[in-house]
């Protein structure tokens, strides 16, 4: 009983932070509809309410030095929310951010986020590359039922210059690898890799 209710308090807590604060959306309209006729509003306002308070803005649109940006969301509902952010600039240089906020995910954002950047190598971008490579063919949500109330949502973001995708999953599933290696080998946070790897469910 006491789990339900928690799913509930966590999932309408949610909800009524989408409904209070309007904020500059991050991804574009029906990114996250389903074909059940879901237009995936409620998800893109939940997810960019995350995005804006942890300081990111939407990579729809590539600021001028940037020629690739991926980037990496991990919203669980009772831990803290972690974004990790690839920015690939003209010249080939590349920098790895992670932004971890002082809140959980499934509840309205608050003040305090933890900042780190580091410059990637030569190596690890061609690397970046082939983890992001099959990204593409990744569907924005999954087939059936997308997620549920309660639990973490990964959602993963790409734009090659030319293109721009997302994709969302609840509990990981087809975008455990590539969530994980952004959190343990791109922003080197290897606790909140094995944390989120244990609540993963199994692919669907």
């Amino acid at each position: 009983m006491l789990s339900f209710s928690c799913c509930i308090i966590s999932f309408a807590t949610a909800i009524s932070t989408v409904a209070q604060t309007r904020t500059t959306l991050q991804f574009p309209s029906r990114t996250f509809a389903t074909n059940g006729g879901d237009d995936g509003n409620f998800l893109n306002e939940w997810f960019s309410s995350e995005l804006n308070a942890l300081g990111e803005r939407p990579m729809v649109e590539l600021t001028t030095e940037i020629s690739e940006e991926y980037r990496f969301t991990l919203l669980p509902s009772f831990s803290k929310p972690i974004a990790v952010r690839v920015e690939i600039k003209k010249d080939g240089t590349g920098t790895a951010t992670s932004e971890i906020g002082d809140w959980a995910g499934g509840y309205a954002p608050k003040s305090g986020v933890t900042r780190k950047t580091r410059a990637l190598s030569r190596d690890e971008i061609l690397e970046i590359h082939a983890v992001v490579a099959d990204f593409w063919k990744i569907s924005a949500v999954a087939t059936g039922d997308p997620g549920g109330e309660d639990g973490t949502e990964w959602i993963m973001e790409g734009n090659d210059g030319q293109r721009y995708h997302a994709a969302y999953r609840w509990e990981g599933s087809v975008l455990t690898p590539i969530g994980r290696y952004f959190l343990a080998d791109v922003a080197q946070l290897r606790d909140e890799a094995m944390k989120a790897s244990a609540s993963v469910a199994r692919d669907r």
